[in-house]
């Protein structure tokens, strides 16, 4: 069985409909089996304004991507990646990571609405955070990841 499936799994029509419904600042688009929800969060009343997507293929795990202003580092210095991200391949970085998928914290059974949509935009604050302070303090368990990993 998939790790995903703990709960009756919420079906790609009902997940559009949840996100739709509760987020109209995004935009979903629906296919069989898959979903892509496109548009702006903004995570505080004077947080910048991001452009995000959430994919979600039934059966896999969503993902969440920030796509403008694009995510950015406090320096150019090697040792100072955005924290709590999947970097891509290339090491650039990546989209946020906003649970452990290993864990429960998210299921099929779950709405992206109600779980993806607020993680992300905790994300974003904390981001935002650590952009001006250098302390990540959404706390988390993400593994640290080098180009090497990808390679």
């Amino acid at each position: 069985m998939n790790r995903f499936f703990h709960e009756k799994a919420l079906s790609i029509a009902q997940q559009a409909a949840l996100l739709q419904a509760e987020w109209p600042s995004l935009r979903v688009l629906r296919q069989r089996e898959a979903l892509e929800a496109k548009g702006t969060l903004q995570p505080t009343p004077i947080s910048a304004e991001y452009t995000v997507s959430i994919t979600y293929r039934f059966g896999g795990a969503p993902k969440a991507y920030v796509h403008d202003p694009p995510l950015a580092r406090r320096s150019e210095a090697p040792g100072d990646p955005v924290p709590h991200v999947y970097p891509w391949r290339d090491g650039t970085e990546g989209h946020p990571c906003l649970y452990r998928p290993w864990s429960n914290e998210w299921n099929a059974g779950k709405p992206i609405s109600r779980t993806i949509v607020p993680w992300l935009l905790t994300w974003l604050a904390n981001y935002e955070v650590w952009r001006a302070t250098g302390k990540w303090l959404g706390g988390g368990a993400h593994q640290t990841r080098t180009k090497a990993d990808y390679s």
